[in-house]
């Protein structure tokens, strides 16, 4: 497995020589001399059939280290200057009004959204916190969109400029951005990405314990094809998670989410074909 991994990151890195977008650090040469540092180890600790190249630093989930490593990522957006308007219109709006039907148009809940972008463009949650009075936490992986909400959207609640993993311990892994495709952890097939670069993951349980919060309103993930990854390490018997809105992209992704879900208790209240996304409640009784 190791042998696949650096061949394939070989050819990756060879592939990607000329559109790879170098950042003030020379990123590409930076990521040629640690491949490099690495082949020379033998303390490779790769236990499972993970997508990184770099040895994963196995902080269990709960650990006091990593939730005080990720806490310092979150920072507290103050801004009121945007309204509740979504620009891809009804699409969103239509999602919005099911989201605000599955909690009982509930006022001041807590929420936390995995692929924020820029906090309005697709932001389900915008709504919520300006007409509703919620508040939560913004996770958005990709820098340049991470720059963009809190420069210029002025969402009100927290962020992370983060990623959340697919695993239940940290990991180091690399994340991909390719113009008009969106971004995403880079997988086993090498795909294009104009530009990559190294990232932190953190397991969604994490973040629930950073902010204190073990009962949630209302969470959403949209990360690129890694979503039933991310929610297969989430210990449901620890966490109360009263509403789920998960993206999809294939109808395999959606058949194997919504039966994931099901075995957990949640209910399928809607499937919003037109973007994609499954909304889900916990059923109060089995």
């Amino acid at each position: 497995m190791m042998l696949n991994l650096v061949s394939n990151y070989l050819v990756y890195l060879l592939k990607n020589l000329q559109r790879v977008s170098l950042t003030g650090d020379d990123f590409l040469h930076q990521q040629l001399l640690r491949f490099l540092d690495l082949a020379d180890s033998t303390s490779w600790n790769i236990d499972y059939d993970w997508d990184i190249i770099a040895p994963p630093e196995n902080l269990a989930m709960d650990d006091p280290r990593l939730i005080k490593k990720l806490l310092k990522t979150i920072t507290s957006v103050d801004g009121q200057s945007v309204s509740s308007y979504h620009p891809l219109g009804k699409k969103v709006d239509a999602l919005v009004s099911m989201l605000l039907d599955s909690v009982s148009y509930k006022m001041g809940g807590f929420f936390i959204e995995f692929g924020a972008g820029d906090g309005v463009t697709m932001s389900p949650t915008l709504k919520l916190e300006k007409q509703y009075k919620w508040n939560g936490l913004l996770v958005e992986a990709e820098e340049k969109t991470a720059r963009e909400l809190i420069t210029k959207r002025k969402r009100s609640s927290y962020f992370s400029n983060s990623c959340v993993g697919t695993y239940n311990k940290s990991y180091t892994a690399f994340f991909g951005v390719r113009k008009n495709f969106g971004s995403k952890l880079v997988g086993d097939q090498w795909e294009s990405f104009d530009y990559i670069y190294e990232v932190y993951c953190y397991p969604l349980y994490t973040y629930l314990l950073a902010m204190k919060r073990t009962n949630v309103d209302l969470i959403i993930i949209d990360i690129n094809k890694n979503e039933l990854g991310v929610l297969s390490v989430v210990p449901f018997d620890k966490v109360h998670i009263d509403v789920l809105v998960v993206r999809y992209r294939t109808l395999e992704e959606l058949k194997n989410i919504t039966g994931f879900l099901l075995l957990r208790n949640y209910k399928i209240l809607d499937i919003q074909k037109k973007i994609r996304y499954i909304i889900c409640k916990y059923k109060t009784t089995k």
